[in-house]
């Protein structure tokens, strides 16, 4: 079962069985308008035992400490502790001091691969994090395979 968790919206729904597939449809909500107006969308896939966080575009040190507070939320509601982060559409970081912040927070519990993008300042950033990460005991990993990514999630 799919849960799609609207950023903007604090709240955990099930897409509707009318449109599973978020094929639009159905008219689009003001929930959903601002939610695809985000730049990240969080899922969670409780068959497989993972989460998902797609990052779109920019990701603004405040965007990425929500999207923090969701996936702990979406952990402690589903059970779920492994997640695959995908920054292959991210195009800007936060600064080095941010992510070192952002990165220090991350749940020890949390086992989390992320996705690398192709934009060369965003990877510099998404490695310093992987090392504070790794510094902390935190399990994380960079994948340019979601394949990979997803196969050592569940290893």
């Amino acid at each position: 079962m799919w849960w799609d968790i609207p950023a903007c919206s604090r709240e955990y729904r099930e897409p509707g069985i009318a449109d599973p597939a978020g094929t639009g449809s159905r008219p689009e909500s003001s929930v959903r308008r601002k939610a695809r107006e985000m730049s990240y969308k969080l899922t969670a896939n409780k068959e497989i035992g993972i989460m998902e966080l797609r990052v779109r575009d920019s990701s603004p040190k405040e965007e990425v400490a929500e999207a923090m507070k969701m996936v702990s939320r979406l952990s402690a509601e589903t059970g779920i502790e492994l997640l695959l982060v995908d920054a292959r559409k991210c195009d800007s970081m936060p600064s080095i001091v941010d992510v070192f912040e952002l990165t220090s927070r991350f749940s020890h519990s949390m086992k989390m691969a992320v996705l690398l993008p192709a934009k060369n300042d965003v990877v510099e950033k998404l490695q310093f994090g992987e090392t504070v990460g790794i510094n902390r005991g935190i399990p994380i990993h960079l994948f340019e395979s979601e394949s990979e990514a997803i196969d050592w999630l569940k290893d």
